[in-house]
């Protein structure tokens, strides 16, 4: 009986990854206006969202980290909404946000910063 303990764990670990998710998109937008940089990361969950969530967000400016915040939950159990002020930033530069699962997987989308008053109104 020993011999299938290994199998067993492995397969468990399996199921446990199968139903987790990671995010599926991203929409983020930048206003040079306010230099407010939005987003909504779509991430439905079926399972407990305190258990299945974003647990990790983290933004980066022209490849440095500017900013890394973690959550027990997210917004609601289709979507997590996270906003920030990225005042040094300038037209042309790339901000990327990461997303990452609680269980699984994670999802990256990159932006270039569109010229000042091109943003959203």
């Amino acid at each position: 009986m020993r011999p299938f303990a290994p199998i067993l764990f492995a397969l468990i670990l399996m199921c446990g990854a199968a139903l987790a998710t990671p995010p599926d998109s991203i929409s983020l937008t930048f206003d040079p206006a306010t230099h407010i940089l939005a987003s909504t990361i779509y991430h439905p969950v079926r399972s407990n969202p305190s258990e299945h969530f974003i647990a990790k967000v983290v933004i980066d400016l022209n490849g440095a980290v500017m900013v890394t915040q973690t959550f027990k939950s997210q917004t609601d159990a289709k979507v997590q909404e996270v906003s920030y002020v990225l005042v040094d930033v300038k037209e042309g530069d790339k901000i990327s946000l990461t997303a990452m699962c609680s269980l699984f997987g994670q999802l990256k989308q990159v932006l270039v910063v569109p010229p000042a008053g091109t943003g959203p109104k």
